[in-house]
């Protein structure tokens, strides 16, 4: 950020890729192959923010952005906060963590939800809760469980939909505890569904 006499001005990095959102949008549905680098360098960055005690509130698809290699980085920290406590409640009515829609105080574990959602919507091209408004789509992800996956994305093997599964669980308690122990779970099934 800066500025050259009346003109400002901020700089950064240049994502060729555009975003997951423009991924999903142009290709579909994608393979289980094509999803876990994604969800895996998402996690990656989540990890850091963790560290540093940062919440982004606002994980999606459209906040994933494609970089050199198709390396993913999160952008748009407009909603982000080091505290978890909420003075209002906001993210994206599709993403948000039942917790966060509650106007409750929130940790790492919402922007878990989050992800978790967006990889549900990876697999199957939709998200899982829709509806006439913001409030009633948030209230879905509070009291209603997700459409089966396994419907929606049959060729989902039931491993991964167990995972995401865990990682939308109402209750923060019952999610992976981390982004790292996410990036473990990931490996795993790397090494089973090879890239």
């Amino acid at each position: 950020v800066g500025h050259e006499g009346d003109q400002y001005f901020y700089s950064m990095e240049y994502m060729a890729g555009g975003s997951v959102d423009d991924l999903l949008r142009h290709k579909g549905p994608l393979s289980l192959e094509t999803s876990i680098p994604i969800i895996f360098d998402a996690a990656r960055g989540l990890e850091y923010a963790e560290k540093h005690g940062l919440i982004h509130r606002d994980i999606k698809p459209d906040n994933l952005m494609l970089g050199v290699d198709d390396v993913v980085k999160i952008c748009d920290l407009g909603l982000a906060t080091f505290s978890s406590q909420q003075r209002e409640v906001s993210g994206s009515p599709h993403y948000i963590a039942p917790e966060q829609a509650l106007g409750k105080d929130i940790d790492h574990r919402a922007d878990l939800y989050a992800l978790g959602v967006s990889w549900y919507q990876l697999l199957c091209g939709e998200t899982p809760f829709t509806g006439r408004s913001p409030e009633e789509i948030a209230r879905k992800h509070v009291e209603e469980a997700p459409p089966s996956l396994a419907e929606r994305a049959p060729e989902t093997p039931p491993e991964v939909i167990a995972l995401i599964d865990q990682l939308m669980a109402k209750n923060p308690d019952d999610r992976v505890a981390s982004a790292r122990q996410l990036q473990a779970d990931l490996a795993e099934l790397a090494r089973r569904y090879p890239i």
